[in-house]
């Protein structure tokens, strides 16, 4: 992990780069491509990671299977990989009964992969150097912090700008469909990137 910081009189742009993979060895009960067990998995989503989509609700890679098994409604998502740049320019707002208002504008780009597709069972969700650049999301938002000085109260609104999962591929499946976008990448896709996600936490994201 890297973290950079640029301080201005009134603000400051802060960077942070991140990446990490983790390999589950086969034992005598798990055989295989095996994967992470999810509390040692990584994940994307929410209120410091990609922050135009849920908890746990980025990915995997481009794959839909787990948007889409059992109707979506088992749709947590946890891998071996994991890549995120964030950048955030934060800025003073207005003093607020003694405390401080402040306000940011930042964007998330990231992921998380399998190591491999799973015995090609899972297309898309394993990491690939050449489709990296596809299988990247981009989120992108404003916010606000209640700046207590002994603690932060955060408020982000994330635009999911570029979703990965949405291509021309994902027809025919009913469960699948609501996925499907006639241009490739995911970029803009129409009643997904104008419905941001509202993200509450305490501290800044990084």
């Amino acid at each position: 992990e890297f973290k950079h910081i640029i301080n201005y009189k009134r603000s400051s742009l802060n960077f942070r780069a991140f990446a990490g993979m983790g390999y589950a060895l086969s034992t005598a009960s798990r055989k295989g491509q095996v994967t992470l067990p999810f509390f040692k998995s990584y994940t994307a989503g929410g209120p410091n990671s990609m922050r135009g989509w849920s908890l746990r609700k980025l990915g995997i890679g481009s794959n839909i299977f787990y948007d889409t098994v059992a109707n979506g409604r088992f749709n947590d998502k946890y891998a071996d990989i994991q890549l995120e740049a964030n950048i955030e320019y934060r800025f003073n707002l207005f003093p607020f009964y003694g405390f401080w208002m402040r306000g940011a504008v930042f964007t998330d780009i990231g992921n998380i992969w399998f190591r491999n597709d799973l015995d090609q069972t899972l297309n898309n969700a394993g990491f690939r150097l050449d489709r990296l650049g596809k299988d990247l999301a981009i989120a992108s938002g404003f916010g606000a912090r209640l700046d207590f000085n002994y603690f932060l109260l955060r408020f982000d609104l994330g635009f999911p700008i570029k979703d990965p999962r949405y291509g021309p591929a994902n027809t025919g499946n009913t469960n699948a469909l609501k996925f499907y976008s006639a241009s490739e990448g995911g970029w803009f896709v129409n009643n997904v990137w104008s419905r941001p996600v509202f993200q509450f936490a305490i501290g800044y994201p990084f």
